[in-house]
Parts: C-alpha cells; structure tokens; sequence
C-alpha cells in the first residue's frame, strides 16, 4: 500500500459492505519504544457496525484528519453492514487477522463468547499507564466489563439515552380531537377508536388514517412488556422482542421474558387493536422500507418501537406541507394503570459492554489512548460525536450548552464511526438552530422522557452469562421461533389465545427451561448471593 491517506475504501466481502477510513501507511505495526510510549507504524485496525449511514458522511474524512493532527495517532475505522458485523468479524478472528478493538454493540450481548475464543485481552494494564482519563470517568461503570477476579474485559458504555422503548403518539391529532394526553390503557382505547373513525388527516377519506403502527408487530408488541408483565421493580431486562430478554420471577429464578405468562395480556391487547381494524391488517408482513413509506405519509396515530421512530418522518412532512396543519409525535408517558403495578416503559441497560481490545491487535496502546483523549475534555468528546468547533458546532455564549449545526440526522452523534464511546456523563447539554428541526424534535423528545425519572434499567446486565459447555449452547432458536410465530398468529387471529398455556410449555421444553437454568446457575455463582 502506497504512503498516501487513504480516506474511503468500499471492501466487499461476503456480500458485506464495509465503509473504512484510514490514516497513515500500512505496514506490519512494529513498535518501538519512545518516552514510554510505544511508537506507532501502523493504523489502528478499528470495527464497529454501520448506524444510519453516518459512517459514509462525506465530512468524515476531514474529521479524521482534523483528529489525527490533534492525537498524533492515525487510525484505520471500518464499518461493517450491521447485517454481517458478527459474520465477518467471526471470520477475521477464525483467520487471525489483526484486529485492535471493536464496538461490542451489534456482535453481542455480552463479551463471553469473544473471552472464551481467547479473541480479547483485559486490559488492566492498558487502563494504568494509558488510560488515566478513562479510569477516571469510567470508574462507575466497570463493573459491566469486569469478572468476579477483577479483569476488566473492555470499556463499558454508559447509554446516553436508554430510555426509549416508549410509545409515541400524534399531538396534533389529540388537539385535533381536544382529547388530553392518555394516562391509561382506557383512554389510548378511546384515542384510537377516535382515529379510527374520523378523517384525522383531512383529506376526504376518512379510511386511510392507521390508528397504531408498530415497528414490526413482535417490537411493537415488546413496548408494553413493562406494563402487563407482573415483575418486582427492576428485575426485568426487555430489550425488544428478544430470547435473551429476561426477568427474575418471585422465586428469584430468572427467566426469558418471552416465556412469560402474563405476556397472554400484551397478545391479548394487539389482537384486539388488530380485530378493531387499528393495525394495518398486513403489519406481521410489513418491512422497514415499507413502514418508513407509512410513517412518511403522516397516516398514523400511534407509533409503538423506539420513541423517535416516527418523529423524523412528521417533521419531513410538516416541511413538505407548509399549508397544513403542523404535524408531530409526542411520547406517551407511563400508564397510571399499568397490571404490572409498574409506572414505568422499558429501557435498556444504562451500564453494558461496549469497546474489546483484541489478542491480535498491534496498537492496543494507541486505541486506549484514542479513547483516553476523548475522555480528557468535554470539547474532545464533541469533535469525535459532532465534528469539528466551528464547522460543525458551536459553544453558546455561557459555554453552558453545545449548538450542534451539522445535519443532525442522527439520535446521539453526527460521526458515528469516529465517535464509538458512549458515556453519557461526557457529553455536555446538547442544542440546535432552528434550521436544524429533525434535531430539535429528537432532543425535544429525549428531555420530556428523561424529565419522568421512571425508568427500567435491566438489573442484570453486569452479569457475563457464556453458553459455552452448558445445555444452551447449541440451542436452534426453535423456540423463539414458536413463540413469535404463535404470537403473530393470535394476533391476526390465525390461532385461539386459548393455545397459549399450550405453546407455552412447548416453548419452555424446547428452550426456555434450558435458558432458565443457565441464568439463573451463573447470575448466582457470580453475584455470590445465595441461589434460591
């Protein structure tokens, strides 16, 4: 490879599109030692998945340029169709090729799987003559990367916002139809029948309107997990419609929460919205192409996914419909009605894996170093999330909050792929210009959920679960399998809710028994509490 920079390099490998963005020239990584720090020959080889297409921003290279100048560290990123991420990365480490670190997040839940293929190092080490910073900010949040001898596998993420598994609804339509914010299963009853049977959009068919589109009928359907689903507060983790969600039952045995048995409720409450015409009556066939369409065209009146996954498409067509009415979501707060006795909507680990240095790598050092100088200053942690003081962003005139200017399409950060370091104790109070509205509605939406203060954190997320040599580790997924086939059936009313107790048991033969013990046997051997 020649010595000049090399900015964007489209790799194609089993049917993988990768986005890598490199610096300096390729060579076999010797080092040397220089005032005690390693001398770099080579990039840092660096992998994350891809995220919304921000890892092919036209404005990345420059950014990494404008980093490299200011670290003196040159960096290769490559970003890996979150499709393939595992695949590929699975082969790299198969063919022992280098790799320095990778973004846990897309590959797997935990970091057993990459331990036990003796694929990672900890990296104590690194952390004591590299990492001052990120010792220092990350303190609190070791404990999700760390095992009960005190290694620490990788740096641990600190969502910045994990709180949104929320459902969202039309505000215009509410005004529209001088009904208050719901505030319980009753009054989102009564929304819905209301859209249902006017023509909330104005356009003469009073047909067309969707009352309820989930993302997806099983994701949607995991939004009200935390609602129906009677579990002590905090002993449940429900990231979506997962078979590695789970809950710890009254016993303090863990389980899948897909196996729960209040889940019949949830099941229940769908096929009723579905029977009453709510959903559209093809929502268990409907790919994401074809909900972004939906969404878009501003049909809906309730959205159940991730809290912002209609916000973008109201402001494109409020901007697209100036002679219109505006049109907007806002997120509905938790039910006061809630069977589960919980006043709360799910969320995702505040505290998880995220960033593994890898045995092959050749500039371990100087990645932990990277990551160093991003913990060293809330400036450093905008330039890698937002880009470049000036460009990109702006102080306002106290310096108490960050005006963001670039494109803002995205939730967290503009540069994905330079960024890859989530802790939200870094991250300053973030704003925006009006031209920015896409921003503006996402950190509008973020600081009214944030504002509630009842959240879900998963109370387990600490714990390294493996399968390796257990009776889970080569389960097919045939149970999951059957539990959402079941489920889109009693929804769309292919099968009776009566069959429940039925595919229920089946499920918990095939796989949820098996699931069960293993948590349970490893989240007690781990935490040292005694096991029931």
């Amino acid at each position: 490879m020649n010595a000049k920079r090399i900015f964007i390099i489209a790799v194609f490998a089993i049917a993988t599109a990768a986005i890598v963005y490199g610096g300096g020239q390729s060579s076999s990584g010797g080092t040397a030692s220089s005032g005690g720090i390693p001398v770099q020959t080579s990039p840092i080889k660096y992998f994350c998945r891809t995220n919304g297409g921000r890892e092919s921003a036209p404005e990345n290279p420059k950014l990494l340029a404008y980093i490299e100048q200011k670290t003196g560290i040159k960096m290769e990123l490559t970003a890996i169709a979150n499709e393939s991420f595992r695949e590929k990365i699975d082969l790299m480490i198969a063919a022992n090729e280098e790799i320095d670190g990778i973004n846990i997040v897309g590959y797997a839940e935990t970091y057993t799987g990459l331990q036990e293929r003796n694929a990672i190092i900890p990296i104590n080490d690194l952390l004591d003559k590299y990492g001052p910073n990120v010792k220092k900010v990350m303190q609190s949040g070791f404990f999700s990367v760390s095992d009960k001898n005190g290694n620490i596998w990788g740096l641990p993420r600190s969502e910045r916002f994990p709180e949104g598994y929320v459902p969202t609804i039309r505000g215009d339509w509410l005004k529209a139809l001088n009904m208050p914010m719901p505030t319980t299963m009753a009054e989102i009853d009564a929304y819905l029948a209301a859209v249902k049977a006017r023509d909330m959009n104005g356009n003469g068919n009073p047909n067309d309107e969707i009352p309820l589109l989930p993302n997806t009928l099983t994701y949607g359907l995991s939004n009200f997990f935390t609602y129906y689903l009677k579990v002590k507060d905090g002993n449940i983790t429900t990231t979506g419609f997962s078979p590695q969600a789970r809950y710890m039952d009254d016993r303090g045995i863990i389980r899948p929460v897909i196996g729960h048995p209040d889940l019949i409720k949830v099941i229940a409450k769908f096929a009723e919205w579905y029977s009453k015409g709510y959903m559209p009556q093809d929502i268990h066939l409907l790919q994401t192409a074809q909900l972004n369409n939906l969404r878009s065209s501003a049909v809906f009146g309730m959205q159940a996914g991730w809290y912002n996954d209609g916000s973008g498409n109201m402001v494109d067509w409020s901007v697209a419909n100036p002679n219109r009415p505006a049109a907007w979501t806002d997120p509905i707060p938790p039910l006061k009605d809630a069977p589960s006795g919980r006043s709360v909507w799910a969320s995702n680990p505040k505290n998880a894996p995220q960033i593994m240095f890898f045995k092959t790598g050749k500039n371990t050092v100087h990645l932990m170093r990277y990551f160093d100088w991003i913990c060293s200053s809330p400036e450093n942690n905008l330039i890698v999330n937002f880009g470049i003081e000036g460009d990109h962003w702006n102080w306002n005139n106290d310096k108490s909050a960050a005006v963001v200017t670039a494109s803002g399409q995205a939730r967290y950060n503009e540069f994905y792929a330079m960024a890859n370091l989530y802790w939200d104790g870094l991250m300053p109070k973030l704003t925006t210009s009006p031209d920015n509205p896409k921003q503006l509605d996402i950190y509008r939406l973020m600081d009214t959920i944030r504002s509630w203060k009842a959240s879900n954190y998963p109370f387990d997320s600490h714990v390294p679960y493996t399968y390796k040599g257990t009776d889970a580790e080569f389960i097919t997924a045939d149970g999951s399998t059957l539990i959402e086939e079941a489920i889109t059936k009693m929804v769309i009313g292919q099968m009776p809710l009566s069959d429940w107790d039925r595919v229920l048991a089946q499920y918990n033969a095939i796989e949820g028994n098996i699931y069960s013990k293993v948590w349970t046997d490893q989240y007690y051997a781990f935490t040292g509490k005694p096991r029931p």
